[in-house]
């Protein structure tokens, strides 16, 4: 089971709180040297006399530094996973400790084609509200960044919220429901500070980061793994970054195309539709157990097993 491979390491409630201190730390510590670069970038220290600093950060290289927290937060996890808990890291992602490829491939490509289908169908409809944009060395960079770095980005979030805190959660209140609820709302409020919060109202667009939490996290439990929530993950924010971004995004990329105006309840709602279809299919292909586990109780000796 997914929640209990918390039996492999030491996981007191001082650890757990320490792990998350350090992860926090990393992340923190990253933006120093992104905050001093950005203070040198406005008052042009770093620029020649009579130039502007337009050349010098391009989309590219600010999305370079804004996922740079994200890396040193992923080196972060894993440091605590095996220094704090002393258990291996993919004990985070299954409980056979090996990464099932075909899964997170599946799920990628699985991902990728419904929002793609769902674009498509938006584009039929409004097709002047999309600005094809395509510039050569632009995008050549920009998909290296999305195929070798984002991923690192989408992993961190599903280590940290679907893997550790889940687990986490799950071993303190010994039931999985409770995590699988709190951690699709700190999902939610964690992207609280994104662009599109500001920009299309903070209600839909919170209900949309908690749906899609709430979301990784059924795919999680009911696959008793995470391959398929790292892939799903992945391909989203691949797929944002790379072919259709938007005005507002928190991922502000030289992308192929950009929408000039989101709807957001429409979004959401295409979310919806692409989320079910997504699980039918799933659920078809791993033959998935009964939904009434995610309301079974985790077994009291296990839970004891866990902890040091």
């Amino acid at each position: 089971m997914f929640i209990e491979q918390t039996i492999q390491g030491k996981n007191s409630l001082w650890r757990y709180l320490l792990g998350l201190i350090l992860v926090i730390a990393f992340v923190v510590l990253a933006n120093f040297p992104i905050v001093l670069i950005q203070a040198l970038f406005k008052e042009d220290l770093l620029l020649p006399s009579g130039t502007t600093n337009t050349g010098y950060m391009t989309p590219n290289s600010e999305l370079l530094i804004q996922l740079f927290p994200f890396i040193t937060g992923f080196c972060g996890i894993l440091l605590v996973v095996k220094w704090i808990h002393h258990r291996p890291i993919l004990s985070l992602v299954t409980p056979t400790l090996r990464f099932d490829g075909s899964r997170f491939f599946f799920s990628f490509g699985l991902w990728f084609g419904l929002t793609f289908v769902a674009e498509l169908f938006f584009y039929l409809y409004q097709p002047e509200q999309y600005t094809f944009q395509l510039q050569w060395e632009n995008f050549a960079i920009l998909l290296c960044i999305a195929l070798f770095i984002l991923p690192i980005q989408t992993s961190f979030e599903e280590l940290l919220i679907r893997g550790y805190l889940m687990q986490g959660i799950g071993l303190a209140t010994r039931f999985r429901w409770i995590p699988l609820l709190a951690t699709s709302l700190l999902f939610g409020f964690l992207h609280g500070a994104n662009p599109e919060i500001e920009k299309y109202g903070w209600g839909i667009m919170m209900v949309f980061y908690i749906s899609v939490g709430l979301f990784a996290g059924i795919l999680t439990l009911m696959d008793d793994r995470l391959e398929l929530a790292l892939g799903m993950h992945a391909a989203n924010n691949i797929y944002g970054a790379v072919l259709v971004s938007y005005e507002g995004s928190a991922l502000s990329t030289p992308s192929l195309f950009t929408v000039n105006t989101l709807a957001p309840l429409t979004m959401y709602l295409m979310f919806l539709i692409s989320a079910i279809l997504y699980v039918i299919i799933i659920n078809k292909k791993y033959q998935w157990k009964s939904w009434k586990s995610l309301l079974q109780k985790i077994d009291p000796q296990e839970i004891r097993q866990a902890l040091d």
